[in-house]
């Protein structure tokens, strides 16, 4: 119910959590299961500012069907449970999640 999957290694001494399942889906269901992977989870190039944000009716309309707070929450949980890497990225965009534009 949670995604999480949980490994005793008892010769180890470990126990090893993962949510490969529940990330698996979320890249599909937003289908960004085809993306091109990269080694870390945000591009340091990339700079975000609310002026990128939806100004025209055409960029509404664009957004409109955007799953975009969907994402966020869903990666957010990731963050939480098992993937701290991320959390940089889900926090910086949902920054953004009153005014989403293509850019974010």
């Amino acid at each position: 119910m949670l995604g999480l999957e949980v490994k005793d290694d008892h010769k180890a001494g470990q126990i090893h959590i993962s949510q490969c399942t529940y990330i698996d889906s979320i890249l599909w269901h937003f289908s960004f299961d085809k993306l091109k992977l990269l080694s870390t989870p945000f591009d340091t190039q990339v700079c975000l500012m609310h002026e990128q944000a939806l100004a025209t009716a055409e960029e509404f309309a664009l957004m409109r069907n955007m799953l975009y707070h969907e994402a966020i929450g869903a990666l957010n949980w990731a963050t939480l449970a098992t993937c701290p890497d991320i959390t940089f990225m889900v926090s910086t965009v949902a920054r953004f999640s009153t005014n989403p534009g293509p850019a974010h």
